[in-house]
């Protein structure tokens, strides 16, 4: 056992011995960089001091939950008072007292706490222990370094652990003692902005005396931001600095008051600003990611005494764009209502369906990139072109208004002019045939019957999927059998654009002319309501109709009704009257689940427990209602298209039922491409789950669901035993979601926010964008699961929803959800059921709070907490 450990003798690889602190000291001093010279007491020595106690010291702490903060009050006060009264182990105490003489006894220093779970890289651990400045004697050495073990109890400390998933009983720790700067100015120096996330910018706090009173939040701190490209300060704002803390001669510290004339004095010259800049750069490359700094400046000689990774950073593309200019990313996952990470292999297989940016290789492009487990589309190349930069914002805004005004934020930049003419042109001719291919198809469409266009093209798609099946199946299982998947996903694309392309933007572009003849007309919101052919409402009314085939059996009713979720599946398929009936509605329906754009996600297939308590919900009440009231929204929609015709100019009264008739019938088909990929994907899912098996019996996997771990490339190039690889890809999974991912970001790390426009809200209302008319009042439920409970009147507060929340709707009065726009899954079927919709809300999940009396104002788009 060594007990003490000086920073000249300790690296990146002593961490389980001193610390992160500590760690990184050493490294920093080995590298060269100006880090005070001083000394840790080791891990081992604090597990000394805990051995020294009678009984078990973590017994209090057991079984305490993150949200149980008065028994971590109470289990943290246990601990600490037992501490405090266990004497340091002689040998300790002999080894620290030689140490701190060999490097000075009239000297004071600087004592800090440092765990092995601190400065690591998802988790930062800052301020979770004590810190104690200017101690001065053995006595006062000694008492400090009790008291920084003891502050391993804090409430803060205990509770933090607990959210993180660190064990108490397995984090150490080591006690830093280190020479003390007297600083004149001190602060904090951050190697990207903390707050938007840029990585080509530091920013610098500085104040007068020792850093502790910007820690602690006594003092506004100066700002210095600098540009790294120029490594000179770019904007700087000069803080009212009210007070110092300083250096007591006898140990200790005090605050100050400040002058008037020095209140408002720079702390920093911005020669030292940029000085310290290239300090904290040299650190950055180092260790090879941002960095959060504390420093000091003694007269006019720069000290560094701590650096740490920025934990709170959301990551960059890997690799980065290298054309050298700046790069915007919007995310998929806001637009489809799903913004959990995914897993490699839903990463994997949107890169085979992705058409655009192909080349050889099957899966890259360089316009879909995967960050934090979520799914970026790269909208650079297309966002310098002036038309798609005037456009493509306002279309955007169908799905999310604030990622649209987002990314029209970044793109009227500087950095988006338009490209150099060769890339500009070459970019406009694939844009212009494009274009050209879809307004055919639209005209085509609006003079066509659009009555049952989209069943006699979905009929279409089952054809060709049952040619995808037989082409699959016909592949050995193994590399061949997934190469033979890939070709089917990166066909996809085109069979959509032939079949989908044309009802779907003839339905969009009715809608937007209907809206600008008539205006936020009542008739017009109410060709949008039980559309025909719909295939996500389709699974609602289908389920009712398979509740009214339950019903006329009262007995298998009952039963169904009563059993638990889990068990109603087969109760169903054990009755030879419903077993035909489930078996066609999971043929339809069962490829469908919550978050299913992730498509390792299990479908109702596989676990159909939310569909389950739907149709326990249906039984319990009348589903025939259901199915009337639909009818009924039928009726009145076509009656809606007469009298648009009827307040009409007679000259304009044949375009405008057309028009009417499109819009109706043809904005549904919206949702085929994504039902047909979806299809597609259930098919491949029957040669994962084999392949999967297979793996984990020849020892390569531990789990079956390991396999969404692996990417399609990795099966088709056979790869073996990757039970390590999978364990490194699920813990960067649970980091990734414990990240809220941006709507809009940038290659220069930059997470960029838009906000609403208050207008005339009401004071204390969330801000949001109406997404289907109405105004009501009720009990707020906050739900991140679909399988949560929701009772009839209860209005659906969410972060987002896809077909897998379908069900809900049926209950819910009013909808409120944290991201969207008008034409994403939530806002659509709240206009089916003609519930009164808010969405594009942001944090409503938690400043919401469950249980609450709330008001939904769906025609003015914002939310009142009564």
């Amino acid at each position: 056992m060594e007990w003490v450990v000086g920073f000249d003798r300790i690296g990146h690889a002593d961490l389980p011995r001193v610390g992160g602190k500590g760690a990184n000291l050493g490294e920093m001093t080995a590298a060269g960089f100006p880090v005070p010279d001083g000394f840790c007491v080791t891990t081992d020595a604090f597990t000394a001091f805990l051995a020294s106690a009678e009984g078990d010291v973590f017994a209090p702490l057991q079984g305490l939950a993150a949200a149980d903060v008065d028994g971590a009050r109470a289990a943290g006060a246990a601990v600490r008072d037992r501490l405090a009264h266990l004497p340091i182990p002689d040998d300790v105490r002999e080894a620290v007292v030689a140490a701190w003489a060999s490097h000075g006894r009239a000297h004071p220093y600087a004592v800090r706490s440092s765990a092995t779970a601190e400065d690591l890289p998802d988790a930062s651990f800052a301020g979770q222990q004590d810190t104690y400045l200017n101690v001065i004697g053995e006595d006062a050495l000694l008492d400090a370094i009790r008291r920084c073990w003891i502050s391993l109890y804090t409430d803060r400390a205990i509770l933090y652990r607990i959210e993180r998933g660190f064990p108490h009983d397995t984090v150490k720790l080591s006690v830093v003692v280190q020479r003390m700067v007297l600083p004149d100015v001190a602060g904090i120096c951050f190697t990207a902005d903390p707050i938007s996330g840029r990585r080509d910018r530091i920013c610098i706090d500085a104040g007068f005396g020792l850093g502790e009173a910007l820690v602690s939040g006594l003092v506004s701190a100066d700002l210095y931001t600098i540009d790294k490209a120029s490594g000179t300060v770019c904007d700087k704002r000069i803080a009212d600095k009210a007070l110092r803390i300083r250096p007591l001669p006898e140990g200790g510290t005090v605050e100050e008051h400040l002058p008037p004339d020095q209140r408002e004095a720079p702390a920093l010259t911005d020669a030292q600003a940029e000085a310290l800049a290239r300090i904290a750069l040299s650190i950055e490359a180092h260790y090879g990611s941002p960095q959060d700094i504390e420093w000091c400046l003694e007269g006019d000689r720069f000290a560094v005494v701590q650096s740490r990774p920025i934990t709170t950073l959301f990551p960059l593309p890997d690799p980065m764009p290298d054309d050298g200019r700046l790069h915007v990313y919007i995310c998929q996952g806001h637009v489809q209502g799903m913004t959990d990470p995914m897993p490699p292999m839903a990463h994997s297989i949107l890169r085979a369906i992705y058409p655009f940016g192909k080349g050889d290789d099957p899966f890259y492009t360089p316009y879909l990139v995967e960050v934090a487990g979520r799914s970026y589309h790269d909208m650079s190349e297309l966002m310098r072109l002036d038309v798609v930069r005037s456009i493509f914002p306002g279309l955007l805004h169908q799905s999310d208004p604030l990622m649209a005004k987002a990314l029209a934020q970044v793109t009227e930049r500087e950095e988006f002019r338009p490209t150099v003419r060769g890339e500009k042109q070459a970019t406009w001719g694939g844009l212009a045939y494009r274009f050209a291919r879809l307004g055919s198809g639209v005209l085509a469409q609006v003079f066509q019957s659009p009555e049952g266009l989209v069943a006699r093209r979905a009929g279409a798609m089952e054809r060709d999927l049952a040619d995808s099946r037989a082409r699959i199946e016909a592949a050995a299982l193994g590399p061949d059998r997934f190469m033979a998947v890939t070709v089917e996903l990166n066909a996809l694309y085109e069979i959509i654009r032939e079949r989908w392309f044309g009802p779907i933007f003839t339905g969009i572009f009715a809608g937007m002319g209907l809206r600008r003849l008539f205006g936020d007309d009542p008739d017009v919101d109410a060709l949008f309501r039980a559309m025909p052919d719909n295939i996500v409402t389709r699974k609602d009314l289908d389920l009712a109709a398979l509740a009214l085939a339950i019903l006329e059996d009262p007995s298998l009713s009952e039963r169904v009704r009563t059993a638990p979720a889990q068990s109603v599946r087969a109760l169903l398929e054990a009755d030879p009257r419903i077993a035909p009936q489930l078996a066609a509605w999971l043929d339809v329906h069962g490829c469908r689940g919550p978050g299913e754009f992730d498509t390792t996600r299990d479908r109702y297939l596989e676990a159909f427990g939310p569909i389950a308590s739907a149709l326990q919900q249906l039984l319990a009440g009348d589903p025939a209602q259901l199915l009337a009231e639909h009818a009924s929204l039928a009726a009145e929609a076509d009656a809606a298209i007469e009298r648009l015709v009827e307040r009409s100019p007679t000259a304009q009264g044949f375009l405008v039922r057309r028009i009417a008739r499109a819009a109706r019938h043809l904005t549904s088909s919206r949702e085929q491409p994504k039902y047909h990929g979806l299809q597609l994907v259930r098919i491949a899912r029957e040669s994962f789950a084999a392949e999967a098996h297979r793996r984990v019996e020849a020892g390569w996997l531990e789990r079956v669901d390991d396999l969404w771990f692996l990417t399609l490339e990795e099966l088709i190039e056979g790869v073996g035993d990757m039970r390590e690889t999978v364990r490194e890809r699920r813990d960067a999974h649970r980091r990734y979601a414990a990240m809220r991912a941006p709507r809009v970001f940038t290659s220069s790390g930059e997470c960029v926010v838009a906000q609403h426009e208050r207008g005339d809200a009401p004071e204390g209302a969330l801000v949001g964008t109406s997404a289907s008319p109405g105004v009501y009042e009720g009990r707020a439920r906050v739900l991140l699961d679909p399988e949560q409970p929701l009772e009839v009147g209860d209005v659906l507060v969410t972060r987002a929803t896809d077909p897998g929340w379908t069900p809900l709707f049926a209950r819910a009065k009013a909808l409120v959800m944290e991201v969207g726009g008008q034409m994403t899954h939530g806002s659509v079927i709240a206009r089916e059921y003609g519930l009164p919709a808010v969405v594009c809300v942001p944090d409503a999940t938690t400043v919401i709070p469950d249980g609450a009396r709330i008001r939904v104002d769906g025609d003015l788009g914002w939310v009142q907490i009564l």
